[in-house]
This record gives C-alpha cells, sequence and structure tokens, in this order.
C-alpha cells in the first residue's frame, strides 16, 4: 500500500489542474467550459390597460440592448416576442436589460454603442425635415415605439424572468370644420403645427431634449379639415398647442378645449382634437384607445 501513494498524489495533482483549467476557460467566457449559469428572459407587449397584446401585429420586431451590472453596454441582440431568451455572462451576476419594439425604421434615429458606453448616454432621437408648407424644421413622426427595462440575475436554475414592453409614443388627431369661412378664402392652402412635444426618449424612459415641432399631413374631407393619427413623444411637464395656418399666415391657436381643459397628451393613448369655426369657436377634445379615432356626433 505505501508503494500506492505517490500515484495517488499524481492523480490529485492531475485532477486539481484540471479543475483549475476549466475554471479559467469559464472566466474569458469560453462557454463550453462553464456551468450551466444563465440570464433567461422572456419579453411580452402590453397596452395601457395592461392587457397582453404579445399576439397581436402591434409589434413587429424587438431589439434588446444588453448592458451589464455597472451598466455598460455589453451587446445589441435581435430577438422575439414570446421566446426564452437565454443569456451567458459568466462574469455578470446581473444584466440591465432594455428592450425596444418596432424601432428599425428610419422614423426614429438609433444610438449607435460601442462596448462599455453607459447605459445613461444611449438616447432615441426623431429624425427631422423642412416642412414644404411651414418652412420649419420639423420632427418625424415616430413609429409606434415600445420599451422596457429590467435587471436580469443570473441563475443556475434557469429561472424565467419577464420583461415587460409598454408603448412610450402618444398619438394626435386634429379635425376642424369652417376654415374657409372663418379665414374667407376659398384656398386649400392649410396646415397644422403641433408645438411642445418632444424629440429625444433615453433608455431609461423619459423624454428630454428640445421641443418639437410636428406638422402632421392634413386634407380636406368634405368641408372638414382632417389630419392623419401621428405620433408624439409626450411632453411630461407640459401639454400641446396646435396652430393653425393659412399659407404662412397664423390664423387660429389652440391650446384647451372650450371647458378650459388643457391639450394633453398620454403614453398609449389618442388625443381626438375637433374645432368648429362655425359661428362661435368651439373645441372639444376627447381621449380614445390607441387608433381609435373619435367620431364626433355632428359629422
Amino acid at each position: 500500500m505505501q508503494k500506492n501513494r505517490p500515484h495517488s498524489h499524481i492523480r490529485l495533482l492531475l485532477i486539481l489542474m484540471v479543475t483549475s483549467f476549466v475554471s479559467m476557460g469559464c472566466t474569458k467566457e469560453d462557454l463550453s467550459q462553464c456551468p450551466t449559469f444563465s440570464h433567461e428572459f422572456i419579453v411580452r407587449a402590453y397596452d395601457i390597460d395592461g392587457n397582453n397584446i404579445s399576439q397581436s401585429d402591434d409589434v413587429k420586431e424587438i431589439t434588446a440592448y444588453v448592458f451589464d451590472d455597472q451598466d455598460n453596454f455589453l451587446a445589441l441582440r435581435q430577438i422575439e416576442l414570446e421566446k426564452n431568451i437565454k443569456l451567458n455572462y459568466p462574469n455578470n451576476s446581473t444584466l440591465h436589460i432594455v428592450v425596444l419594439g418596432n424601432s428599425a425604421n428610419d422614423k426614429q434615429k438609433m444610438p449607435t454603442l460601442t462596448i462599455g458606453d453607459k447605459l445613461v448616454s444611449a438616447c432615441i432621437s426623431l429624425t427631422m425635415h423642412t416642412s414644404a408648407k411651414s418652412m420649419q424644421q420639423t420632427a418625424n413622426s415616430p413609429d409606434d415605439l415600445f420599451k422596457g427595462r429590467k435587471e436580469i440575475v443570473k441563475s443556475i436554475s434557469n429561472t424565467l424572468q419577464e420583461i415587460a414592453i409598454r408603448r412610450k409614443v402618444g398619438s394626435v388627431v386634429i379635425t376642424t370644420k369652417g376654415l374657409k369661412a372663418y379665414t374667407n378664402t376659398t384656398s386649400d392652402d392649410f396646415h397644422y403645427v403641433l408645438r411642445y412635444g418632444k424629440r429625444q426618449l433615453n433608455f431609461m424612459g423619459h423624454t428630454l431634449g428640445e421641443k418639437a415641432l410636428h406638422n402632421p399631413k392634413a386634407k380636406f374631407n368634405n368641408g372638414l379639415f382632417e389630419s392623419s393619427i401621428f405620433n408624439i413623444l409626450p411632453p411630461t411637464k407640459s401639454n400641446i398647442i396646435v396652430d393653425i395656418y393659412n399659407g404662412i399666415s397664423l390664423v387660429a391657436t389652440i391650446a384647451k378645449d372650450s371647458n378650459g381643459n388643457p391639450l394633453s397628451v398620454k403614453t398609449g393613448e389618442l388625443l381626438n382634437v375637433y374645432a368648429n369655426f362655425t359661428g362661435n369657436i368651439n373645441v372639444s377634445i376627447e381621449v380614445t384607445s390607441w387608433g381609435e379615432k373619435k367620431i364626433w356626433k355632428e359629422f
């Protein structure tokens, strides 16, 4: 038995060396050498009332921005709703995940992040153009943006965690009646300018930056001057104002309805504005669910 002891010591030394090698491989993110720890999550979309709308076509595509536990950028991932997502970053006990939906088009500019960039510096900016009507720099209507963020804790038991994404834009539609008689013109050269939206949305979910002007598409329809439904990044500390122009001349400004209520836009809702310029000017507003345009009774 005494003769076998050197062999036992050698065997023990080899086991320790192999264990050390595997551990070193894991710290270098050689995932084949790592234990089965992972950051696992699922993304679901919800409307303003808390209904799960993941199976609808409201969210066309989603992107996950991955940050480490110090909020340093790590990676960008294209993922799917209601699919189990598993990320392996063995050196991070926690990942900070920001998920954006419907952000891939050119109506907004996404941040270009490099490894190590801070989460607080990441910002979505609306694209701008010069309005042919007003000759002012106006912001494009952003897409139907969804956003969510959450810290995902690494788990060896693969505990599934949910990231909920919700709308971060509000929408507006404007209708006016009697504009031509009010301005004593037969011209169709009218346009709306909406003031006091915001130009940026940061990854923390706050709107910021300079105030935005919007110049929505609009046309006459049976005597009514109707805008398209357009999206804005709602201001958090102010309300919007609608200016009505004939050519370059400002003919009216709408800041409140006839009861003194301001034009307030909230995320996930549609603000309907109706102004009647026949006789005494009357302004009505109504908030409806997303995409559900108000049909005014007097129409």
